[in-house]
C-alpha cells in the first residue's frame, strides 16, 4: 500500500509535468524554428542561379595577357585587349557602348577617342564576345606582359581617331602585332572596289550595247 501510495500523483505533480511538458513542447517548437530559419538564410547565402549574363565571368578565367576581344556591335565590331584581373583597354570614340543601338553606329563618324581601362562586361553588355587572335597565323604576337603593360601606358589618353586608318581594330593590333591593320576596313574596301567594278562592268555592257544598235541603225 506504501508503494502505491508513492505512484499516486498529487495535484500539484499532475500540473507539474503539465507545464514541463508544455515546456518542452513550446521550447522544441522554437528550435525547430529556428532551424528552419537558418536553413532559410543558408539558401539566400547561396547566391542567385547561374543565368547567361554570368557566362562572360565564367570566360574570363580562361583569357591571358595580351588577348584581344572580338565584339559584335549591331553595325560593326569592336575590339579590346586584356590586361588581366577581368579588364579590358580598349579605344572609345563618343557614344562607342553596349545597348545604346543606333547612335553606337555614329562612333565612326568621330575624329577622337579616350582610351579606357574597363571590366569586360561593363564593355560587353549583352553583345557576343570571343577571343580572336586569328592574326598570330600571319603576324608574331608580343609577349603577353608587354601587350598589357603597354595599353595600360595609353590609358586616359586621347587619340585621333579614324575609321579608315586609327579605329578600335588598328588599336589593339598595334599593340599585339606592332601593326596598323583592320580586316573590317580591309573587309569593306574589297566590298567596296567589287561593287565598283561591278558598276564599271554594268555601264560598260550597257555603253557597248547602245553602241552596236547605233550601228545597226546606219547601216539600214
Amino acid at each position: 500500500m506504501g508503494l502505491l501510495r508513492c505512484q499516486q500523483k498529487t495535484p500539484d505533480t499532475e500540473e507539474e509535468e503539465k507545464e514541463e511538458e508544455q515546456k518542452k513542447e513550446r521550447t522544441g517548437f522554437i528550435v525547430k524554428r529556428s532551424r528552419s530559419h537558418r536553413q532559410k538564410k543558408l539558401k539566400v547565402k547561396t547566391g542567385p542561379r547561374l543565368t547567361d549574363k554570368m557566362a562572360p565571368t565564367l570566360d574570363m578565367e580562361k583569357l591571358r595577357l595580351g588577348d584581344l576581344i572580338e565584339i559584335s556591335r549591331p553595325m560593326y565590331q569592336h575590339w579590346a585587349v586584356y590586361v588581366g584581373n577581368g579588364y579590358v583597354v580598349h579605344l572609345a570614340p563618343p557614344c562607342e557602348g553596349p545597348s545604346v543601338g543606333s547612335s553606337s553606329v555614329m562612333s565612326v563618324l568621330a575624329d577622337s577617342a579616350l582610351v579606357k581601362k574597363e571590366f569586360l562586361w561593363a564593355v560587353v553588355g549583352d553583345d557576343e564576345w570571343h577571343v580572336n587572335n586569328d592574326l598570330d597565323r600571319e603576324h608574331s604576337p608580343r609577349l603577353g606582359f608587354v601587350i598589357a603593360n603597354e595599353a595600360m601606358g595609353w590609358v586616359g589618353r586621347t587619340v585621333q581617331y579614324s575609321i579608315v586608318s586609327g579605329n578600335c581594330e588598328h588599336f589593339v593590333n598595334n599593340l599585339r602585332y606592332g601593326k596598323n591593320v583592320s580586316r573590317q576596313v580591309t573587309s569593306a574596301t574589297n566590298v567596296a572596289f567589287g561593287v565598283g567594278a561591278a558598276g564599271l562592268a554594268v555601264f560598260g555592257i550597257l555603253a557597248l550595247a547602245r553602241g552596236l544598235r547605233g550601228e545597226n541603225k546606219n547601216t539600214e
